[in-house]
């Protein structure tokens, strides 16, 4: 996870992926301690400067096996791109392996989850339809 504190440090916002799934607002320095002690998944804000996306650019920085969203939709769409290790998703009733450079596009509405069978560094970056 080399990339995993620089990313901490560049980010505006953290959150962490609870063992059920759900999303809890932390401190950058719980959001550290978490990533150190491989604790689950660690969400960062707020990097859109830094990848010149469009939309909005989270990371996710994910220990292996732990535990990440279950099945569901946005009201965007989404590309996640693998920058670190090895990210596997469900989008509808296909399954994609994504290795680092890989990306997956998912459109608006459809149903989808991220498995975290490696340890892996994604950014889920939101294709904003306004913009």
């Amino acid at each position: 996870m080399t990339q995993a504190f620089e990313l901490i440090e560049q980010g505006n916002g953290y959150a962490f992926i609870s063992p059920t799934g759900k999303d809890f607002r932390v401190t950058k320095e719980v959001a550290i301690a978490k990533v150190m002690n491989q604790e689950g998944v660690v969400k960062v804000e707020g990097l859109e400067q830094y990848y010149g996306e469009p939309g909005t650019v989270h990371a996710f920085i994910s220990p292996k096996g732990a535990a990440s969203f279950p099945y569901h939709t946005d009201l965007e769409d989404l590309v996640i791109r693998c920058i670190e290790g090895q990210k596997i998703m469900d989008v509808a009733a296909a399954r994609h392996t994504l290795n680092v450079d890989d990306e997956v596009v998912i459109p608006e509405g459809v149903l989808h989850r991220a498995l975290n069978r490696a340890a892996s560094i994604t950014l889920s970056i939101e294709q904003c339809k306004s913009l």
